[in-house]
């Protein structure tokens, strides 16, 4: 079975995902990072999600993530951490759901505005007013709510703890 970790942006997927396979011993996949290994093979050049997106617009972007979602039809024992907005496309959320178990990392998004705040320049949402910022948050919300099989409330919590609550959820469910 394969685990799909899904939450807004800077909740943590990536660094809970990697802990998550490798204390479960499954492997781990990241879409930012496929997205990236993809750009990098169609145009010959290395460049971050965030560059991606700037530089080719938002449409070219979701559409190769959507190719990288699409890619991991057929993987099995493998945490997935999905990009915060992965799931504004319908079809990205039927992928995840029929990849496996879809775990929500609910965070407060005031604690996400104010890491945003202290971020120089490395996020999509840096150049974000606080309003647009509120608007995309409860967006998202609703489909992350809607897709997940499990929430995890991560607040408050460290990277050790979180695993340990998605480990004890992953086997009493089975």
């Amino acid at each position: 079975m394969n685990f799909i970790l899904c939450g807004l942006p800077r909740c943590g997927k990536t660094t809970i995902g990697q802990k998550l396979a490798f204390e479960l011993n499954l492997s781990f996949r990241d879409t930012d990072r496929m997205i990236e290994e993809m750009y990098k093979k169609k145009m010959n050049m290395t460049r971050t999600c965030q560059d991606i997106y700037q530089l080719e617009g938002s449409d070219f972007f979701r559409q190769i993530e959507s190719d990288a979602i699409h890619s991991l039809k057929g993987i099995s024992s493998t945490i997935i951490s999905s990009g915060g907005g992965s799931v504004l496309n319908k079809d990205n959320c039927v992928n995840f759901k029929q990849l496996g178990r879809v775990i929500y990392l609910n965070l407060n998004p005031l604690l996400i505005w104010k890491r945003l705040l202290n971020e120089k320049g490395s996020s999509f949402l840096i150049n974000q007013t606080e309003q647009n910022f509120y608007e995309m948050v409860n967006e998202r919300i609703l489909i992350y709510e809607s897709i997940a099989n499990d929430t995890i409330k991560i607040e408050h919590k460290n990277v050790e703890e979180i695993v340990s609550e998605i480990k004890t959820l992953i086997q009493t469910t089975k």
